[in-house]
């Protein structure tokens, strides 16, 4: 993205009439938490967020997608609704300008170590994974990440491998804290270490999506996680071959 094209686009957001509820969508989709706190929101440069929207969604439609999912799940869904269209109508324009020569390069977001509540830890233990994870390769988290978001939105993805790994993802305050402290690597790392087959992937993944709403929604994204992570298992059983 330009550094002037990211300028312009914040100053407009930063103007535009619906400014405060353009922001707490914004912040809304990039760190599952609703913020009403003005003086918490005032703190945070909105250039930042559109800067993090973006490394977030590396394609239009990926962009679109997580406001959807976003607005589906507020009390004024209708009126959110607007609101991501003024985001995505602009923010849109970045993405036309990628590949012009002058390029901010935007830092990912930290990949911070998983918290998890105590009645969910038995599934993070290692001590309790599936013991013949220590004959897994070990496989490139990057490559195997940029592969999937190639197919499907990184936020329902993350939500379908919650389902998998927790249970049903509720979109209650709780389990958007617990999404927000997990990474998109390490959820995908503790479901291949939990499945010993990819059979056994297959059916949480698939019994997840049957646990959501929106299965139309969620099956495109089931599939993809499906197909990138098949690739693992057929490494081992060719080395154990």
């Amino acid at each position: 993205m330009t550094l002037s094209s990211l300028d312009q686009i914040s100053k407009y957001l930063e103007e535009h009439e619906s400014s405060q509820r353009i922001k707490k969508l914004i912040f809304f989709t990039c760190k599952n938490v609703w913020e009403n706190d003005q003086d918490a929101l005032d703190r945070v440069q909105l250039k930042e967020l559109i800067e993090e929207l973006s490394s977030l969604n590396p394609t239009i439609d990926h962009l679109t997608s997580s406001l959807s999912i976003t607005v589906e799940n507020l009390s004024k869904p209708r009126e959110y609704t607007i609101i991501a269209g003024i985001i995505i109508k602009e923010i849109g324009r970045l993405y036309l300008t990628r590949d012009q020569p002058t390029e901010i390069i935007s830092t990912p977001p930290n990949q911070n170590i998983p918290v998890v509540d105590s009645s969910k830890q038995r599934l993070s233990n290692p001590a309790t994974t599936t013991p013949i994870s220590s004959k897994k390769s070990q496989y490139n988290q990057f490559d195997l990440r940029q592969n999937l978001m190639r197919y499907a939105n990184p936020l329902r993805v993350k939500i379908i491998l919650f389902s998998a790994l927790y249970g049903k993802f509720t979109f209650n305050e709780k389990d958007w804290l617990q999404l927000r402290e997990e990474d998109l690597d390490s959820l995908l790392q503790l479901l291949f270490d939990s499945c010993s087959t990819i059979v056994e992937l297959e059916s949480r993944i698939n019994n997840a999506v049957i646990s959501l709403d929106n299965p139309d929604k969620n099956s495109p994204a089931a599939t993809a996680i499906i197909r990138v992570m098949r690739g693992l298992y057929n490494e081992i059983s060719v080395k154990n071959n």
